[in-house]
């Protein structure tokens, strides 16, 4: 009883992983919707007398996340500021390695179905919003004299400068949100590739260029790796693509709008990145450490070079994100996982495993130039990656087309 009912809790977490946004406290401790699921999953998952053994083989999984750990544990003791760095601690490294472990050890295969299933809900609900707000209600709707769903900025909500951010407070959260699972649903049934393509409407409507390179280098790579042909095609369009970029002033590649848009991100996170490569390399200890959780805003101020420009929680970057965050181990720990993860996949193949690789992939591309990990649904998403790849490289699981 316990067993099935861990089950269906390790699917809500997949349908709910927005929930974070729906915040209180317990005291003095803030909390979310979603912490409070991962938890009381937690507890239902001890009572259940998890069975370790499928952990056994994957020595090089858990030394990257015993580092990961490690180094997000040091992160928080070094960090200026200790309570907001536990609650990150606790938000970002604890409650989605535990995700992440609850589905490596307990899931079973048709489990995993239901997790793909539950986050293609979520998904296509968050999708269908940012589709609706961009054409038809960008000043959301009101129910019960609140306004909700509505694009929270001014310039976001300007038609000529329109991005959707769906249920979320910016329009790069949806990208981050639904592009890592494009992949995986494209390769299943017609209601799952419905989705997708609606997932990849939204991350036209949002904006965000990352995202959308990140996704065409997952259709690269499956169409590298599928056949000797789509190898070609893929080879093809990619020297063509280049041509096009080489050739072309981006200037006309763009609506004007569009093109300011992205010169003027571009200037941001260039000048961004400088002066966090020049913060973290000033002195021994920080380059080693970085700056602890939640350090970065208040270490990077006197390296600040754009005054007009906000200095934003992270420096959008994958590699300076966990340099900064988690320090040089972090970042070690976090390519580990990735080629682990990568690795387990590829030995199993089939659909989701070839899913798990093209999230993998658009995480490290979106990741150039954006933070797809430092928040609460994507933290517990990537952990869920994890664990889907432990269960599906299981003997008993390799066989079985019906998960894979």
């Amino acid at each position: 009883m316990m067993g099935r009912i861990l089950q269906w809790m390790l699917v809500m977490i997949a349908l709910l992983l927005p929930m974070y946004l729906v915040r209180f406290s317990v005291g003095p401790l803030p909390m979310t919707v979603l912490e409070v699921l991962i938890l009381a999953t937690v507890v239902v998952w001890i009572g259940s007398r998890p069975d370790f053994g499928r952990l056994r083989g994957h020595k090089g999984l858990l030394i990257a996340s015993g580092l990961f750990l490690i180094a997000g544990t040091i992160a928080m003791l070094v960090a200026p500021e200790l309570r907001t760095a536990a609650g990150l601690w606790r938000a970002y490294i604890v409650e989605p390695m535990l995700v992440g472990l609850m589905i490596a050890v307990s899931a079973t295969p048709r489990t995993i179905e239901r997790l793909v299933t539950a986050i293609a809900v979520s998904v296509g609900v968050v999708s269908t919003w940012a589709v609706v707000q961009y054409f038809w209600l960008p000043d959301g709707v009101t129910i019960w004299g609140t306004m909700i769903g509505e694009i929270p900025n001014s310039y976001w909500r300007a038609e000529a400068t329109r991005r959707a951010t769906s249920i979320f407070p910016f329009p790069n959260a949806v990208a981050l949100f639904v592009a890592p699972w494009i992949p995986m649903l494209a390769l299943r049934g017609w209601w799952y590739r419905g989705v997708a393509v609606l997932a990849c409407v939204a991350v036209v409507l949002s904006q965000s260029l990352g995202a959308v390179l990140g996704v065409g280098a997952a259709v690269f790579v499956w169409m590298v790796w599928y056949h000797r042909w789509t190898r070609v095609v893929a080879i093809v369009g990619a020297v063509a693509l280049g041509l096009v970029l080489w050739l072309v002033p981006p200037q006309q590649l763009a609506t004007e709008n569009l093109y300011a848009q992205k010169s003027w991100s571009g200037r941001v996170r260039t000048s961004m990145w400088a002066e966090t490569t020049e913060q973290l390399t000033h002195a021994p200890s920080v380059a080693v450490l970085g700056n602890g959780l939640g350090g970065y805003q208040e270490a990077v101020k006197p390296f600040h070079r754009l005054n007009w420009a906000e200095i934003y929680l992270y420096p959008h970057n994958i590699v300076l994100n966990f340099w900064s965050e988690m320090g040089a181990l972090g970042v070690i720990a976090f390519a580990l996982l990735i080629g682990c993860v990568v690795r387990l996949a590829y030995r199993v193949r089939g659909p989701i495993a070839i899913g798990i690789i093209g999230a993998a992939t658009v995480i490290v591309v979106h990741g150039v130039v954006d933070v797809p990990y430092f928040k609460n649904d994507l933290a517990v998403a990537w952990w869920m990656l994890v664990g889907m790849a432990v269960v599906l490289a299981a003997p008993s699981q390799k066989s079985r087309k019906s998960v894979q």
